[in-house]
């Protein structure tokens, strides 16, 4: 009988570690999804982001995109770079992006190199932004990103200069 009870206990405690290890380790891995062959954006990181200080309600979309090297990239650092890690900033309005941060990854996984745009101003001036090639890498991460639903809770607010917007707006 106290066999029976001790591989029954024993059970119960590798169910109860396997539930406890799935629920710590799932929430790390991102949701990458393939737009395209070597394109994936990670749909949990898309945010919609509401400017304030300015007169016009302007809605931003933001996403993290990773880009497998396709082959002919160049080294840096004298490392080979095995795929990079992009945070976009998106216009839907005037289908246009801009590259906030990128980061170079080697084979292990290794940052080789990356920059960065740490102005709020900078980063929302919209004369800034990039006109999105067609049939573009950048035109598949707009598509995409403009259509994906974003609920509530990943909605931000950003106080900005108003400045930065009373110049006018360069198509």
């Amino acid at each position: 009988m106290k066999q029976i009870y001790n591989k029954k206990y024993t059970i119960k405690k590798v169910i109860l570690t396997f539930i406890l290890i799935i629920t710590i380790v799932l929430p790390c891995f991102a949701n990458w999804i393939e737009l395209e062959t070597k394109l994936y954006v990670n749909s949990d990181s898309i945010v919609e982001t509401r400017l304030s200080g300015i007169s016009d309600t302007l809605i931003f979309k933001e996403v993290w995109a990773k880009l497998l090297n396709p082959g002919h990239w160049e080294l840096k650092n004298g490392q080979k770079i095995w795929f990079s890690k992009d945070y976009f900033i998106i216009d839907c309005s005037s289908k246009r992006l801009k590259l906030i941060s990128i980061s170079l990854y080697n084979l292990q996984g290794n940052i080789i190199d990356s920059h960065s745009i740490t102005n709020v101003n900078a980063i929302y001036d919209r004369n800034s932004f990039d006109i999105v090639v067609p049939d573009s890498y950048g035109e598949t991460i707009v598509d995409f990103v403009c259509s994906y639903p974003v609920d509530y809770s990943s909605r931000k607010s950003v106080k900005v200069d108003p400045y930065i917007f009373e110049r006018p707006y360069h198509y």
